[in-house]
């Protein structure tokens, strides 16, 4: 009787422990972030397309979600509450009229990511889409694993 005690009581501290678990964005994460982001735009040069300009709100929304991946420990497009990524851009005054989202995790260096998306058709054409003119990426981690998000928009 007592184990069953002690091992609900182990069950109730884990589970309430879960939901309080802490985004962790690692010391040069920016660096890492704008390296995602030349890399994209060397992409989108050499196929003749403008360059995306990094956007604090789409950082944000991508933020919201690589936090919300890491906290969870999943790839998800699906954000916190059930938010699209439509719904996260607009959360930061972004007024869209084209979107799209990137997101990847295990990738520890920012080329390994990029990539990765480029040899991915459906990534590729988020990072190459022609009407694309802002971006904004994260960068979370869940113990050692970093999760990635690049968020590409054109406003309205």
């Amino acid at each position: 009787m007592m184990w069953r005690i002690c091992l609900a009581a182990l069950v109730s501290a884990m589970l309430s422990a879960a939901p309080s678990m802490a985004c962790t964005i690692p010391p040069g994460a920016k660096a890492k972030t704008q390296s995602v982001l030349a890399d994209v735009n060397a992409l989108r040069r050499k196929a003749g397309l403008r360059r995306l300009q990094e956007s604090p709100q789409l950082e944000a929304a991508a933020r919201i979600q690589a936090c919300h991946m890491s906290t969870q420990g999943r790839l998800t497009h699906d954000g916190p509450g059930g938010q699209d990524i439509g719904q996260r851009i607009l959360s930061t005054g972004y007024q869209w009229r084209a979107a799209a989202e990137n997101i990847a995790d295990g990738y520890p260096f920012a080329d390994g990511v990029v990539a990765a998306w480029a040899r991915s058709p459906s990534h590729r054409k988020n990072m190459m889409h022609r009407d694309m003119r802002h971006a904004g990426v994260a960068l979370a981690y869940r113990g050692a694993k970093p999760y990635w998000v690049l968020v590409v928009a054109a406003k309205r």
